[in-house]
């Protein structure tokens, strides 16, 4: 399988899956939270919502480096065959000039989720719009990849 078969593989796994698992580091030691994100591609960003309080909003505040995973499959036993994808990069509060194009990227995904762009800029809500600016990608992929598990995707290739 070539790199441009593989890259499609993870873009086709992180579109398909809802929530991942973000690693922040607080000051006593580094936590772990799920949240439902939309992907943006052409800027590799990774876009979720959160309230200010919760304890990755706060140590995102002071540390914005960050990784994180997405699984999803039907885990059924010890052994199984594993497909994944892991990420590193910095995360931030989406800026106001940005707020509007990315708040339509996530709601696309998550029209549910009602979240309002002028309430946001307002302080009139506890939510704000999150990227992760991507800086790696990681696929492990024992399903599909015959020729080794892991494949890692450059940004900005």
């Amino acid at each position: 399988m070539n790199d441009d078969q593989k890259e499609s593989l993870l873009r086709a796994y992180v579109d398909a899956a809802k929530v991942m698992q973000l690693a922040t580091l607080g000051p006593d030691g580094p936590h772990v939270c799920h949240v439902w994100y939309a992907i943006h591609w052409p800027s590799n960003r990774l876009l979720f919502t959160s309230s200010t309080a919760r304890n990755h909003s706060v140590h995102i505040a002071a540390n914005p480096a960050v990784g994180g995973g997405i699984l999803d499959m039907d885990l059924k036993a010890l052994g199984q065959k594993v497909r994944g994808v892991a990420f590193t990069g910095m995360a931030r509060v989406v800026p106001d000039n940005d707020l509007d194009d990315s708040l339509r990227t996530f709601l696309l995904r998550w029209p549910k989720a009602g979240l309002d762009a002028a309430k946001i800029r307002r302080n009139e809500v506890p939510h704000r719009l999150y990227e992760v600016q991507v800086s790696r990608w990681i696929l492990h992929d024992e399903v599909n990849l015959t020729d080794g598990p892991r494949f890692e995707l450059p940004v900005g290739r």
